[in-house]
């Protein structure tokens, strides 16, 4: 036989392999030679393996120490080595999941969860711990992704899992009732969501402490909920707790600070208090494009945000190229039917419907109506916004009939959804009593 060459790098025990092989071969004792070839060949495999499972291991460190110094896209490819090498390891997997949230690819989160959840299952003996984690991270995936039908059953079983394995109050429960809350808040299903982040901002105070990053995580979500349903002195405290605890925890140029800061500034807008929401907006942008790139989803909330205050202090000009960039960056990083798509599209058509420029608002709002209630359902909060703005563009236009039943149907959900009393029901409420009350109402208030 031909000889193989030697490897400095093999180990005694396959250059002694090859040597047997080698002499029998010699001697005319084929299968002796044969067999020794596939020992040899075995040890090969296996010395390699273990060299392979140490090169994917410094992979990993490597991209853990990339992330923590916010240089996301060469963290992610630092991992995809480590994968390459060993890529039945669904803990690897799982981590380049979670690189790729930051990133805002979400699609790719999705494919990379469903590989690890399948190597799980296949494992000879069933880790039930990870197989929580990789249901709680496909459903995230999922929600990002504003699949929220597909986010649920996932979220709801890795709750379970981890309050079998764990406990109640173990901290990975408090993340998987944090992240079945968000999707039921993305649902609009309040009731649902605000318990849920009750118990888990609960279980992260008294397991992590009052300033770990994650229960700063928690407040600003439970702040979110309150702000969205108009509970706005609850909120405001929640916000600046969240901003405190991540400046001191994570700098002041992180990307969760930038988050804190917009929604501080969201609020302040809310309640009309622009020149404190304006230099807030402008600062979480700088963080966003700095430490993300100009072309992540955080990015076009930042640029969506700040147009939308623009158009409240009607500086038209300067909101409009905000909105159309924010659509190009979401329909590029998040797909054409995504539920902020829809909110983008919205946000640009009543740009245009304040301008008196409604032949350009209104297939906007029909095509945002069209996205809202395929993605999240007909009785969505989101719905009942989309049909109100489509409403006001018809009663501008003097076209009274058509803009009637929306209201009605606007109402009616957000009457089921958010209650009697929360500031979107009562503008609804206002804007259609308005209507029946005078055909020749010049203008009513939208919601934001």
């Amino acid at each position: 036989m031909e000889k193989l060459k030697r490897d400095g790098s093999l180990s005694a025990t396959a250059k002694r392999v090859l040597a047997e092989a080698e002499q029998a071969e010699e001697k005319g004792n084929s299968e002796l030679a044969l067999a020794k070839i596939k020992e040899y060949r075995q040890i090969v495999e296996n010395e390699s393996n273990i060299i392979n499972k140490k090169l994917a291991e410094a992979w990993v460190l490597e991209g853990r120490t990339l992330f923590s110094q916010l240089k996301l896209e060469e963290a992610e490819n630092a991992i995809e080595e480590a994968i390459k090498l060993d890529s039945n390891n669904p803990e690897y997997l799982l981590t380049l999941a979670g690189y790729l949230e930051w990133n805002g690819r979400y699609k790719r989160m999705v494919e990379v969860s469903q590989k690890a959840i399948s190597l799980i299952k296949n494992q000879e003996s069933l880790d039930k711990i990870l197989l929580a984690e990789s249901l709680s991270t496909i459903g995230t995936a999922y929600r990002l992704g504003g699949n929220y039908n597909s986010a649920t059953n996932p979220l709801q079983k890795s709750l379970k899992l981890r309050k079998e394995l764990l406990g109640e109050e173990h901290p990975d429960t408090a993340t998987s009732l944090n992240n079945l809350a968000l999707l039921y808040h993305k649902q609009g299903r309040y009731k649902k969501a605000e318990p849920l982040y009750l118990k888990a901002l609960e279980i992260s105070k008294k397991t992590l402490g009052e300033e770990h990053p994650t229960t700063k995580n928690r407040l600003n979500n439970l702040a979110l909920l309150y702000h969205k349903q108009g509970r706005y002195k609850k909120a405001e405290p929640l916000y600046l707790k969240a901003l405190e605890i991540s400046k001191k925890t994570l700098g002041e140029e992180h990307p969760d600070v930038a988050t804190s800061l917009n929604n501080l500034a969201l609020l302040y807008e809310s309640q009309g208090r622009y020149e404190a929401a304006e230099p807030l907006y402008l600062q979480a942008l700088e963080i966003d494009k700095k430490t993300l790139g100009e072309e992540h989803p955080n990015v076009a909330t930042s640029l969506n945000n700040l147009a939308l205050l623009y158009e409240s202090q009607g500086k038209y000009e300067a909101a409009e190229p905000l909105y159309l960039q924010v659509i190009e960056i979401d329909k590029k990083t998040l797909g054409e039917e995504h539920p902020n798509v829809a909110t983008d599209l919205n946000n640009l058509a009543g740009l245009y419907h304040k301008q008196g420029r409604y032949s350009a608002a209104g297939p906007l709002y029909l095509q945002a109506l069209e996205i809202s209630k395929k993605t999240l359902g007909e009785e969505h909060p989101n719905v009942a916004t989309d049909l109100n703005n489509l409403a006001l563009l018809y009663e501008s236009q003097g076209r009274y009939e058509a803009a009637e039943p929306l209201y009605l149907q606007a109402l009616e959900i957000s009457q089921k959804t958010l209650g009697e009393d929360h500031p979107n029901t009562i503008t609804l409420k206002s804007n259609y009593e308005t209507l029946i009350e005078s055909k020749n109402s010049k203008s009513h208030n939208k919601i934001s």
